[in-house]
């Protein structure tokens, strides 16, 4: 009941303010201090973690892909569909058109919103240039939109795409739907091109040099996106205008398998992997979302999930209307909020494989017909 009455005062308010809403997907931004601080004291990115203002949702987000595919965290947080339901090794970019998908953008255009999709690299890399018109982005800003921008590590840093957010919601009348894939954090970890004083010295007693090196050559890319975080929400908190952000990592890094294996041997193999596809999310807003008044950056904000369910947690909790699938989704979530092709996890917080017999098998499986229906009813 205290979840309808927020829903239905949230849904009030967005009815009359229709707030801009900009979905970060940073690549490759992991929390890896969840790794026994690494052995040797990491604490993690420090704003991202206690910084934001505002907070309505965060957690940790279950992922398909590590060390690339960036494509499918995409895929399924715009479309709603697990890759769970695809297969593993697949890439729904490069075999299908997408203009029967459901999709949260084409949700914000038929809405009113100005949709926009942001990447600083190749328009065409994972189809890119044929997927996003055919999912429902008026606008492509590929890596001619940032011709001199500053770079670091791997190209274009993320505050640069954070200053295009904020030039598009300044400068438009109507409401703003943006999703910006951030490049600089890609791989590989071994460029040797990070400022020595940027470089945090973590030396884990149990790894090597080539993965230390590589350790430490990421790290500093998330210090640098973390301080690019904390610039870019300080300036969404100034805005005039009601803004929503959702920051989400698409996957971990390569050779984070490989610190598991060391740190967590002979446990549960599929909280073993389920580790290795865990990153981190948040979700805040400059304004104070009605229903949501009493939530803040606390324990009641905590709410781990999966990426093809984030869309649907976003939109219910600013008030967003919602598809019978999205709803079918958020009750799922309500004992299993996480789903990915390793396997789920339950409201006991442990994960679970497919395989195994649990109070959660009915939840799942009604949950996979309906979102393989989904899948199959929404490709083409």
């Amino acid at each position: 009941a205290k979840a309808t009455k927020s829903r239905k005062a949230a849904h009030e308010q967005f009815e009359h303010t229709r707030p801009n809403v900009v979905v970060v997907m940073n690549e490759t931004f992991a929390d890896l201090s969840e790794l026994q601080e690494l052995h040797d004291g990491y604490k993690g990115p420090q704003f991202f973690k206690k910084g934001l203002k505002g907070v309505f949702a965060r957690g940790n987000v279950a992922v398909s892909p590590i060390g690339g595919g960036t494509c499918n965290s995409e895929y399924e947080m715009i479309t709603g569909n697990s890759m769970t339901t695809v297969g593993v090794g697949k890439y729904p970019y490069e075999m299908f058109h997408m203009t029967k998908s459901s999709s949260i953008a084409r949700q914000f255009k038929e809405l009113g919103y100005g949709t926009v999709a942001m990447h600083p690299n190749e328009a065409t890399n994972w189809s890119r240039n044929e997927r996003y018109p055919e999912l429902g982005f008026d606008q492509f800003m590929d890596i001619t939109s940032f011709e001199g921008a500053p770079e670091y590590h791997s190209g274009v840093t993320d505050l640069a795409t954070y200053e295009k957010v904020l030039d598009i919601i300044e400068n438009n009348d109507e409401p703003q739907f943006i999703f910006d894939v951030t490049m600089q954090n890609h791989s590989g970890y071994s460029k040797k091109n990070i400022p020595e004083e940027d470089l945090l010295g973590i030396e884990p007693p149990e790894l090597d040099d080539e993965v230390t090196a590589s350790l430490n050559e990421y790290l500093a890319c998330i210090e640098a996106s973390d301080r690019d975080l904390k610039v870019f929400a300080e300036a969404v908190e100034k805005l005039d205008e009601p803004t929503v952000v959702l920051f989400f990592g698409d996957h971990h890094p390569h050779f984070t398998p490989d610190i598991n294996d060391i740190y967590f041997p002979n446990e549960d193999e599929t909280e073993h992997v389920e580790r290795t596809r865990q990153t981190v999310y948040a979700a805040w807003a400059n304004y104070d979302i009605a229903g949501l008044e009493a939530i803040t950056d606390t324990k009641d904000a905590v709410a781990d999930a999966s990426v093809n369910f984030l869309g649907s947690l976003l939109l219910s909790k600013i008030g967003g209307p919602l598809t019978d699938f999205q709803r079918a989704q958020l009750g799922t979530m309500e004992t299993v909020p996480a789903v990915n092709p390793n396997g789920y996890l339950g409201d006991d917080g442990r994960w679970h494989s497919f395989e195994a017999e649990t109070p959660y098998t009915e939840t799942v499986n009604t949950y996979l017909v309906a979102a393989y229906y989904h899948y199959m009813t929404h490709t083409g």
